[in-house]
């Protein structure tokens, strides 16, 4: 047994509740000592787990479990996790999460990658991302690119007219401007107005998912331009879809923020974003408040909301308060 923090727990005695999410999952707080302690038992090949990564851990614990007081963790090789981790939506996402601790060792390590394969095959779980993980443990950014543009799954996005002009899509956006005090609407104006950001078009090629992506940023509160906070989007996002989608941008993210070998948008790169301080309970937190969501955020039509007040946009979606 591994302490984490004192208290033993049983998954078949432990009478903490689960929290209930309206349409999508449950977080399964009774699983968390095997669920931690398989993010353990993964990172300990290579001289591991680093600090970096035991603080990943320990934020899961407190902001994504809610667990306050002291579990032990129990490392589990891969054969017996499967036993006991056997909703396959759980082992996907905790695939996704030891994926997450691969990109935040460093130096990286092969040895990490082959680690977190046998976990996926044991798991069965089938991530593209992984081939995308290893490539940031060979240190290849060309690989990276060409194996993330190949694998990474787009996110559905409302069908718009392929037909569109420049001048039709920015008139979308300009309408914004006449949404009421507090609306979704204007929260949206004065987002890209306070960022100084220039309005959206469709000449940048970008179109309709970066709008998307900016209203996310609007709707949860997260700022933009900063990689913790970017990141925790990524999170919350992949959380909110209940990690079937989104997941290939949080990958992004965290091989542009951790390790500094992605390009994107001209975006400066950097390193250890997840080894800042603070930095993994803003993450776990935005796991959390992706976990309580009644739908995927990035994915509604935002603009047929425009008009509604974002708090009410919020509570529809259950979205919680942030808790850092």
């Amino acid at each position: 047994m591994l302490a984490c923090l004192g208290r033993s727990a049983n998954p078949e005695t432990d009478s903490t509740v689960a929290i209930k999410r309206e349409t999508m999952r449950e977080i399964h707080t009774h699983l968390a000592p095997y669920w931690l302690g398989g993010l353990i038992e993964v990172a300990s090949v290579d001289g591991g787990p680093t600090d970096e990564q035991l603080r990943i851990v320990q934020g899961l614990l407190r902001g994504y479990f809610g667990i306050e007081s002291a579990i032990d963790l129990v490392p589990l090789p891969a054969e017996e996790l499967r036993d006991i981790v056997v909703d396959q939506s759980s082992r996907y996402r905790l695939v996704q999460t030891m994926i997450i601790l691969q990109f935040a060792r460093h130096p990286a390590s092969e040895i990490l990658a082959d680690s977190v394969e046998r976990y996926a095959a044991a798991l069965g779980v089938d991530e593209p991302m992984l081939v995308v993980a290893r490539d940031a443990a060979l240190h290849s950014r060309e690989l990276l690119m060409a194996d993330w543009a190949r694998s990474a799954r787009n996110s559905p996005i409302k069908p718009q007219p392929t037909n569109q002009s420049d001048e039709e899509f920015a008139a979308q956006f300009e309408a914004l401007r006449s949404c009421p005090d507090g609306s979704l609407g204007r929260a949206f104006i004065d987002f890209y107005r306070s960022n100084e950001f220039a309005m959206p078009s469709a000449a940048t090629g970008l179109g309709h998912s970066l709008v998307n992506h900016d209203f996310s940023h609007v709707i949860t509160g997260y700022k933009p331009n900063d990689a913790v906070e970017e990141v925790a989007l990524s999170a919350m996002l992949v959380s909110s879809a209940n990690g079937e989608e989104h997941f290939s941008a949080l990958a992004a993210s965290m091989a542009l923020y951790e390790v500094g070998l992605f390009d994107i948008l001209g975006i400066s790169p950097t390193k250890g974003v997840l080894d800042r301080h603070g930095a993994p309970d803003v993450f776990a937190d935005a796991m959390r408040r992706g976990a309580s969501c009644s739908a995927d955020i990035a994915t509604i039509d935002h603009l047929a909301l425009a008009d509604q007040p974002i708090r009410d946009v919020r509570a529809s979606l259950s979205i919680p308060p942030r808790a850092v």
